[in-house]
Order: structure tokens, then C-alpha cells, then sequence
């Protein structure tokens, strides 16, 4: 059976080639999920991975579709070498739908931190010009670690004058709807 998974993850790791936008992404990512669950159950953290591949265009009229390609490589090139080296994974025993508990959470915060996040996204557009607000975004969608990105958007903020960052906080302080509840 091994076998057989291994030569359904080379085909898909040949077809990443074919990667160049959405609708190839979306069409490869069907195809992955398929298989993948297969392999390690349809809520497996490994299909999680797949379904996370997300194409977007990017305001210069590029997109990140050859991040995408390379991360998908990287994923199958990870799940064969998985196969190869410890075998198939071992499947949890499923309990009929009947047998299964269900529960469901109701969180209520969410409308209030939409608010707060509004709140923190107008400040800093009033405050940034369009050409500011490009350059701090092309921080937030690079493929860095977070600190890194904090640290390259304090450097960026810095470099826009003392006054930007200080007026990006009192703004939002100062307005009445962030204390609220």
C-alpha cells in the first residue's frame, strides 16, 4: 500500500510545476487534500497544511503563486520522505457518527474585537501615507518569523519620522471607542 501512496505523492510533487496561479493552485490543492487524507485521516494537521496554501495577488499586479509552488514542493517532498522512512502512519480506530460527542462553543467577542482591530487599522491609515502604508505591508506579507517582521516594521516606522508611531498610539488611546465594552 506504501507503494502505491508513494508514487500518488510523486505525481503530485511533478505536478507543483503546473502551479501558477489560483485556479492550478486550487485544482493541485484538491488533488493534495485527496490523497493526503488518505494517507493521514481527513482532520490530519498534514491536510491542514495543504488547505493553508493560499494564493494572493499582490497590488502591483504580482502574486506569491511561486512561494506557493515551493512551500507545496517542500510539503510532498516532507510527506514522502515521511513514507519512505517510518512507513504508514497508524490510524486512529473511528467511532461511528452516532458514537461521537459534539459540542459546541458560542464565543460573544468577537463583534467587540472587530471594533478594537477597525479602530487600530484606521489609525494607523490616518496617520501613514498610501506609499508608507505599501511599505509596511510588503513587511507583514513577507515568509519571515514574527519577530523578525516586528522588528523590520519598528525599523520602518522609525524611518517615517519620530512622530508617526507616537501619533499611530495616541490615536488610538485617545479614541473612546477602544475602552468601551
Amino acid at each position: 500500500m506504501t507503494e502505491k501512496y508513494l508514487k500518488a505523492l510523486n505525481k503530485l510533487l511533478a505536478e507543483t510545476d503546473m502551479i501558477s496561479g489560483q485556479s492550478t493552485l486550487e485544482g493541485w490543492k484538491s488533488t493534495a487534500e485527496n490523497i493526503v487524507a488518505m494517507i493521514y485521516g481527513n482532520n490530519s494537521a498534514s491536510v491542514e497544511h495543504i488547505k493553508k496554501l493560499e494564493f494572493r495577488p499582490s497590488y502591483n499586479g504580482g502574486s506569491n503563486a511561486l512561494i506557493r509552488k515551493h512551500q507545496a514542493k517542500i510539503i510532498i517532498e516532507g510527506f514522502i520522505y515521511q513514507l519512505i522512512e517510518f512507513g504508514l502512519p497508524e490510524r486512529e480506530n473511528k467511532k461511528p457518527d452516532s458514537e461521537r460527542i459534539h459540542i459546541s462553543l458560542t464565543q460573544n467577542q468577537h463583534q467587540e474585537a472587530n471594533i478594537n482591530i477597525d479602530i487600530i487599522l484606521s489609525a494607523i491609515k490616518d496617520e501613514l501615507t498610501g506609499k508608507q502604508q505599501k511599505e509596511v505591508q510588503e513587511i507583514i506579507d513577507l515568509e519571515a518569523p514574527v519577530e523578525e517582521k516586528k522588528s523590520r516594521i519598528i525599523d520602518k516606522l522609525k524611518s517615517f519620522g519620530s512622530d508617526v508611531a507616537s501619533n499611530i498610539v495616541a490615536s488610538i488611546l485617545t479614541n473612546p471607542q477602544i475602552f468601551s465594552s
